[in-house]
């Protein structure tokens, strides 16, 4: 499996609490089925990837986890920056379960060809952003309007438009 296999759901916060729990800080379009997976890969700030065992989850005042492999966990605690990451069949899988779209994973199509896929998505309180990271680690937002998204199909975005949001 390659990173890029991998979509974002979260961050790990920089505490573990005396129970053992840590917080995690949700993407946008987190879906609390996500957390059904016993297996999940925290990515470090290097790029290196850890795959974990979830021993407990807790949703008292937001979500927060417990893993099998604590001292994974404290190692990233001290390099900080942990993202929770799932692999896209996964997610794929959830969304299909609940009959909800998510944009999360999805390939983004400019002129016929991949270009970029979906990493996070947020509101802005007036309409969502993609946030979608370039094969080189670029990242870029495009904006859920008809002046850019074109086509929405299940796995896929088609764009235009797009020249000054990515340098093109």
């Amino acid at each position: 499996m390659l990173l890029t296999d991998l979509v974002q759901i979260g961050k790990l916060g920089k505490f573990i609490n005396d129970d053992g729990f840590i917080n995690l800080k949700v993407t946008r379009e987190f879906k609390e089925n996500y957390l059904r997976f016993p297996d999940i890969f925290l990515v470090f700030k290097d790029d290196r990837v850890r795959l974990v065992t979830l021993e407990n989850v807790s949703t008292e005042r937001g979500f927060k986890l417990r893993f099998k492999e604590l001292d994974i966990v404290e190692e990233g605690i001290r390099t900080g920056d942990i993202r929770v990451m799932l692999p896209r069949e996964d997610i794929r899988d959830v969304d299909q379960d609940s009959n909800e779209i998510s944009f999360l994973g999805n390939d983004i199509y400019y002129s016929g060809k991949i270009i970029a896929r979906v990493v996070d998505v947020f509101f802005n309180n007036v309409y969502n952003i993609f946030v979608c990271e370039m094969q080189d680690g670029t990242e870029f937002m495009i904006p859920d309007v008809d002046y850019y998204v074109c086509e929405k199909i299940s796995g896929k975005l088609k764009v235009r438009n797009i020249e000054e949001l990515i340098g093109l």
